[in-house]
């Protein structure tokens, strides 16, 4: 079910990074406000045409014991239409007021919520699918690292505490295919912010335990070695991809050896301790098995990060 209430007004934001049409699921609870917030930050600085925002209710005749059989009369009672509606277009319009250039589209789908969202993703052609997560909660039980998998476009999952601003930007890399577009993509972010911004460009790299090898060079040696490769492949990285860093923005890069923890840990806890306000991560890595299963890293990322929103680039 489908009702679409543009809204428009205008005004000119600089083109560099734009977003055609976007989809964000909403709870229709409180836990919607976080992420409505965040958008209503985001759209000051980034340009977004279009935005579906889709609410998904149980499929109710699932509920019945008997399949041959009607729903429970209560359930044929419920109002899924103008009253959700409303309810949708009254809480949007708390956050996002009349939004700068953007069209806002309401739908109401029953079923499974994970596969109402991909089906809507692919009908309103987004490039954009935006979810909220609280502390082990998901939108309608949907969990963030299955949707990533599923969904063939761009997914940005909103924390439920996250900072007040979008200007530092956490891009953990591994020099794959799609490390390349997460950064490409922070840094067309930037060119779209006023005033100073940050990129902080990440690479977590293991050395391989040479206990059971009778190689010519020490572990020492060998730790000396990984490290100097790193760090030029990570020269050869920025030179390559950071040729046009607007004047505002600030990149850094740091190399950090694995230890105790798994990567996905690290990566976190250092979007913590950097106070990074946006994760961009790509969706798999260079590992084959990763490009089967999303990529491990990101999946695990997104089930743990709690604080920090992140935007897993397809």
């Amino acid at each position: 079910m489908k009702s679409n209430t543009p809204t428009e007004v205008t005004e000119t934001i600089d083109p560099t990074f734009r977003i055609k049409q976007a989809l964000i699921g909403l709870e229709l609870t409180d836990s919607d406000h976080a992420i409505l917030a965040y958008v209503a930050r985001m759209l000051r600085y980034i340009p977004v045409d279009s935005i579906n925002f889709l609410h998904v209710i149980p499929d109710f005749a699932s509920y019945t014991p008997f399949p041959d059989q009607s729903p429970p009369p209560f359930i044929e009672e419920y109002s899924i239409g103008e009253d959700l509606m409303q309810q949708m277009e009254k809480k949007v319009g708390e956050f996002l007021g009349k939004a700068t250039g953007t069209y806002f589209d309401y739908s109401v789908q029953e079923g499974n919520a994970l596969e109402e969202v991909l089906s809507t993703a692919q009908d309103v052609h987004a490039d954009l699918v935006i979810i909220g997560k609280k502390a082990g909660q998901h939108f309608h039980n949907i969990q963030a690292r299955k949707l990533a998998r599923k969904v063939h476009t761009n997914v940005l999952v909103v924390p439920e505490n996250t900072r007040d601003q979008v200007r530092d930007f956490l891009v953990p890399i591994d020099f794959s295919p799609t490390s390349m577009k997460a950064f490409e993509t922070a840094l067309d972010l930037c060119k779209t912010i006023e005033g100073p911004t940050s990129i902080n460009v990440l690479h977590i790299y293991e050395v391989p335990n040479l206990n059971v090898y009778k190689i010519g060079t020490s572990p020492e040696q060998f730790q000396k070695m990984m490290r100097e490769n790193r760090e030029e492949a990570m020269a050869a990285f920025l030179d390559a991809y950071a040729t046009s860093v607007p004047r505002n923005t600030t990149i850094n890069s740091t190399l950090l050896e694995r230890q105790n923890f798994s990567i996905p840990r690290m990566i976190n806890d250092y979007a913590e301790e950097y106070k990074a306000d946006m994760i961009l991560v790509g969706a798999h890595g260079h590992s084959r098995i990763e490009l089967v299963f999303l990529g491990s890293i990101t999946e695990h990322l997104l089930n743990i990060n709690d604080t920090v929103p992140t935007l897993v680039i397809k």
